[in-house]
């Protein structure tokens, strides 16, 4: 190094001291720039770490929350990811229902799109407040993406379980104290039932049994299955046609 050649010309007393200042003046600027463009080059490969996500599954992204180039802080939502693999159904549970999801098993989804295709699902997840407008508690459901078909966001789907052995709180076919209305001029009780080819309510006797917390039980006159109107009983008229309505079959 020059330098070096400078300190040995000068204890020789071959060249000035001087002159060995300015070189060791020089060397050291010239390695602040250097430790500069280090720092520069420290903190732009910092940055570039960054730039990129990493999911922690495979899947799809459904939303953008960000546009391209912005600069967000730590802990921003930037994409909603779905995992492919798994899909979640939530369902909304009535109040007197929800002390009875521990003891169910065999649970099935099918999806109206999807045609007959059954899929097994799993409860993941039971919620611990209800809706403060529908009383309901969310129950959120996991299953696998089927191999001959694609479930996607928002499809619709039916969930079926049966009660575990020893766990029978169904034996009766359950529905709410709303839906059992007597007809005029007649003594017995009876409920709406649904037709949803021809989308007309019929009137149907029915025997009750029990009160109970799930609802009033039915004895006789009701199917499990059968579509039953819940409100509005007494509005109603036989034959009258009506849009598709919320179910609430026990």
């Amino acid at each position: 190094m020059q330098t070096d050649r400078q300190r040995s010309l000068v204890e020789k007393d071959v060249a000035a001291q001087a002159t060995l200042d300015r070189f060791i003046a020089g060397e050291t600027s010239a390695q602040a720039a250097i430790n500069s463009v280090q720092g520069a080059l420290d903190r732009a490969t910092l940055d570039l770490t960054y730039t990129s996500l990493a999911a922690p599954f495979d899947g799809r992204v459904v939303g953008k929350y960000i546009e391209d180039f912005e600069e967000v802080a730590a802990q921003t939502p930037v994409l909603r990811i779905l995992d492919a693999e798994r899909i979640e159904v939530v369902i909304d549970i009535p109040e007197r229902y929800i002390a009875l999801i521990p003891h169910i098993e065999d649970i099935t989804v099918t999806f109206d799109a999807l045609g007959d295709v059954v899929l097994p699902a799993e409860i993941s997840e039971i919620g611990s407040e209800a809706s403060a407008t529908t009383r309901t508690f969310p129950v959120t459901l996991i299953m696998e993406q089927p191999e001959d078909a694609i479930v996607l966001p928002g499809m619709a789907g039916r969930v079926r379980g049966q009660p575990k052995e020893g766990h029978e709180p169904f034996d009766a076919i359950m529905v709410p104290a709303s839906a059992v209305f007597v007809p005029e001029g007649e003594t017995d009780p009876h409920v709406w039932v649904f037709d949803a080819s021809s989308e007309t309510v019929t009137a149907r006797k029915v025997s009750l049994g029990t009160p109970r917390s799930q609802g009033v039980a039915v004895s006789e006159g009701l199917e499990f299955g059968d579509v039953v109107v819940t409100a509005g009983a007494n509005s109603l008229r036989e034959g009258q046609k009506v849009s598709r309505l919320s179910e609430d079959t026990e």
